[in-house]
Formats: structure tokens, sequence, C-alpha cells
């Protein structure tokens, strides 16, 4: 992505999204898109060396061609090609302290809703797997990961991350079996340029739709039950991140805060806020 093409991505963004202000920054290689934008730094790049201050304001997208140190979900760490994948962090308004554990939770479910809702729109049949999942003919194309800093009960900064798997090949993706990309799936490249704005437009939307008044904001368990690639399946629940330890359960859909319902075997009704949703048959 060229600097002179994000900027272009910008303008438009402003206007669609009737925003004050939206900031930039390209970087040729970071460490990770999301710390830099929440830290100020992420131990290889300094925010204050290439913008005016060291702590961004809300609206600055940050892209990457290449990172070093990118993680999801309990610190994964997210590889990264340059010039085949999509290395974008956002930060974002925080939401009213009053509502933050719920905004949070709705905000991470509609930004995957988002995202593949307009995915969908150029031809990428997409589907979300809880929590944070993008998924392409049964294997993963990417990911969010919403992130934010605090101080006492209120919070500071809001930060979302996004890496999504563009044009891989399957020697690039060899060693991830789990995983595929747009151009793995379709059989052809997608542009770079469209998946970028595809992208923050898409985080822009689920911004303003978190932050819609109650009786108003959008009814997040009916959009789970369209998007979701495993509602009413059995699925494996590791209730430990990257634990090998897994319970067999059916997903059920989502509660209005994003948690996840699952039944078990009994049909007794378990509702989780955290764990991970397996990719292995069970």
């Amino acid at each position: 992505m060229r600097k002179y093409k994000l900027k272009r991505i910008a303008e438009h963004l402003k206007t669609q999204h009737n925003l004050p202000q939206l900031h930039t920054l390209h970087l040729a290689s970071t460490a990770s898109t999301n710390t830099l934008l929440l830290n100020g730094t992420d131990g290889v790049t300094t925010m204050s060396t290439t913008m005016s201050t060291n702590t961004p304001t809300p609206y600055t997208i940050v892209t990457s061609d290449t990172q070093t140190d990118g993680h999801g979900r309990s610190g994964r760490q997210w590889s990264s090609i340059k010039g085949e994948g999509l290395y974008m962090s956002i930060s974002l308004p925080p939401f009213n302290s009053m509502n933050n554990p719920r905004s949070m939770g709705r905000m991470n479910i509609l930004a995957g809703y988002c995202l593949c809702k307009n995915l969908r729109n150029v031809g990428i049949n997409t589907y979300l797997k809880w929590p944070n999942d993008i998924i392409l003919n049964n294997k993963k194309l990417g990911g969010l990961l919403l992130e934010s800093t605090h101080q006492g009960s209120a919070t500071t900064s809001m930060v979302m991350g996004i890496g999504l798997n563009i044009n891989q090949t399957g020697k690039t993706l060899q060693h991830l079996p789990q995983g595929t990309s747009i151009r793995l799936s379709t059989g052809r490249k997608f542009n770079m340029y469209h998946a970028y704005k595809i992208v923050a437009s898409s985080i822009l939307e689920a911004h303003m739709l978190s932050n819609k008044t109650t009786g108003t904001e959008p009814h997040i368990q009916s959009l789970w039950a369209q998007f979701s690639q495993n509602i009413g399946e059995k699925i494996s629940f590791h209730t430990e991140v990257q634990s090998q330890t897994k319970t067999v359960v059916t997903e059920r859909g989502i509660t209005a805060e994003g948690y996840i319902i699952t039944t078990d075997k009994q049909n007794h009704e378990h509702i989780y806020t955290y764990g991970e949703v397996g990719y292995s048959n069970i």
C-alpha cells in the first residue's frame, strides 16, 4: 500500500463517515501496528518520529507492509509477508465508561459482521467464528483484535487491529493448514487498494453502530445468526486459549454483550465470556 493511496482512502472515509479528522501512517515494517497505536512505540517504531505526537488521536490509521511481531488473541503471532497480506490498526474514540464492557463486546462482533458483509458485497463469501475470526471456505482468512488502555476505570485509548490474508499462495501458507487467502480460495489476485478500503470502512461503520443509543442499536444476536460459521452445529470449545482440553458443545448464538451461548449433551445452557472455538473435527 503506497502512502498516497492510503491518503486517498482516508479522504474517502472521512467524507463517507462524516469524521472530523482522519490521520494515516504507512510503514514499510513495524513490530505491531496495534502496539504502536496503543503505546506510542512498539520497540521498533516510535510515533513521535513519524507523526507530530507520540499519542495518536482517535481516527488514526496505521498500516504496514510487514509486521515482525504481529499478534492475535493471547499473544499468538500473526505472520506477514510483504505485498501478500493486509496489516492495519485504527485508533477509535473510547466508549463511555458506564457501558464500556458491553460496548467493547458488541464492537468486536459488529466489526466482524461489517467486514463479512462488505466482503460478501464483492463476492468473498465469508463467515464468522467466535469471537473474532474471519472464515472463508472453512478456513481462517483473518482476525480482528480489539485492545484498550485504562487509567482506573476509564478507558483512555482503544485500537482495532486487523490481519487479513489477501494474496498469499499455497507455498506461503503451507505451515498454516487451517489458513487461507482470498487468492487461494477464489483463484485470482485481489486488489490491495480495495482490500484496505473495505477493511477500514468496515471498522469505522462498526464503531458508529456500536455507539447507537439504546433502542436504535443493531440486534447483534440476529446478525450473528446470519454470519456465524457454526450456529446450530457441534463445536469443540476450549475454555483456555491454546489448551488441548476441549469440550464438545452446540453453538446456539450470542448474548447482547457478544458472549457465546452453547448447550451440552444434556441440553444444559452454558454462556462463555472467554475461550476459543477449535478448527479440528469433532
